[in-house]
């Protein structure tokens, strides 16, 4: 249990360093050092929740899309959650995000932990080719994809 939380403090404590430094294009590090000495993280965080996971993924109209994905199972009476170009939007609720068309580990973390875990959730989330390229979401299983 204290390796788990070492490994957190770690990636966070590059990830305040990286920024310090001012050095572009290490988003993906901390998340990278979380996986590669605590492989399940993702899995772990998302067991703790009731939730289906939808990435979309493509060239074109993953944010479209994603936001009439998440609206049409709100109309159906499903608990929605749209994560992506657009911000993120829980149960009608605007969350800023950093403007990542795909979140980053730690933000996705801050995502999820806004939502209620013990209602059934789908998530609607956008991933661009450059977190796939990055792994920014490491080893998290999906419910479903579309391309």
């Amino acid at each position: 249990m204290i390796y788990k939380y070492f490994v957190f403090f770690l990636a966070i404590q590059i990830k305040s360093l990286l920024r310090i430094l001012r050095i572009s294009g290490g988003t993906a590090l901390p998340g990278l050092i979380i996986e590669r000495f605590y492989p399940k993280v993702l899995d772990e965080l998302a067991s703790n929740f009731s939730k289906k996971i939808i990435v979309i993924s493509g060239t074109n109209g993953k944010t479209s899309t994603a936001f009439m994905s998440h609206q049409i199972l709100q109309k159906l009476g499903k608990t929605s959650i749209y994560i992506g170009t657009l911000e993120a939007v829980i149960e009608d609720e605007l969350v800023h995000t950093k403007g990542n068309t795909t979140p980053g580990i730690f933000e996705l973390f801050n995502i999820l932990k806004l939502t209620d875990k013990n209602k059934k959730n789908f998530i609607l989330l956008e991933l661009s080719s450059h977190a796939l390229d990055q792994n920014r979401l490491l080893d998290l299983e999906f419910f479903q994809t579309m391309l």
